[in-house]
């Protein structure tokens, strides 16, 4: 049986793809199954330098899901190249690489790093990561900024890119449209619901799970509560067909909406 898709203008042998953020860096599972039998896999984020992340507790039971906070912790992408690439270059899959930022500028430096890296087949732009220079918001809450940061990175790199869209809007097809006009070759919509949801130590007044990734940022923490990221969206695949067709493309091809894009993260 034939289970070949084409996302983006890239070919996956099958749809199984490891989501970004639950499947760290791929090389850590290598001792569990084969990775060729994968139709692909996203890293973990990554920035130009290594991270932390937030400090312990970062996960808490709610009674429908969990609160997480983990920080984005990383290896930097130099180090992601120099050691990780070339344990993945064994196996069969396609990598796709999420990249972050806290600028605009830093977004373009890991890009550039990724485009000349042999290994990489495309890019996975998280742009839920906190502009540091516009008071912590997300990238990917504001459409002028996604616009922004997809039109850098798609400047900096001949790799096919495609943005990790937010649940966390009002409409998500403003943002789809955002992107395509920034010229992304496709959408994965992921990430969890973000801030909406809280839960707090009874009598200390503040959160089981702290997240300092920001400076000055009060401690937040987020809590999946159903796993709205999979529920697919028709509206944003029926109001982008023209983008598609003016790239030579059928609506449904490459450009369309991946359907909760991570089909991957309901292990959240």
């Amino acid at each position: 049986m034939n289970l070949a898709v084409e996302i983006g203008g890239l070919r996956f042998k099958n749809p199984l793809i490891a989501a970004s953020g639950t499947f760290g860096y791929g090389v850590e599972y290598e001792g569990l199954l084969d990775l060729s039998r994968l139709g692909g896999l996203v890293s973990k984020g990554l920035y130009m330098e290594a991270r932390d992340g937030c400090p312990t507790p970062r996960i808490a039971e709610t009674p429908s899901g969990l609160l997480n906070a983990i920080g984005l912790q990383g290896v930097g992408v130099r180090a992601f190249v120099k050691d990780v690439l070339p344990r993945l270059a064994r196996f069969d899959t396609v990598v796709l690489v999420n990249v972050c930022g806290d600028t605009v500028d830093e977004y373009a430096e890991v890009t550039r790093v990724l485009d000349d890296a042999p290994g990489v087949h495309g890019l996975e732009i998280n742009i839920s990561c906190p502009n540091v220079k516009k008071g912590g918001m997300a990238f990917g809450g504001d459409p002028v900024m996604t616009h922004e940061v997809i039109k850098t990175v798609r400047k900096a790199t001949r790799l096919p890119v495609i943005p990790k869209l937010s649940p966390n809007v009002g409409d998500i097809t403003v943002f789809a449209r955002a992107a395509e006009d920034a010229v992304a070759d496709g959408r994965a919509g992921g990430e969890d619901p973000g801030d909406r949801h809280r839960r707090h130590q009874l009598g200390r007044r503040r959160p089981r799970v702290p997240d300092r990734r920001v400076p000055g940022r009060p401690d937040r923490h987020r809590e999946l509560r159903r796993p709205g990221p999979l529920r697919p969206h028709p509206g944003r695949a029926r109001r982008l067909p023209e983008a598609a067709r003016a790239r030579g493309r059928e609506p449904g091809g490459g450009d369309a909406a991946i359907p909760g894009g991570h089909l991957r993260e309901a292990s959240h």
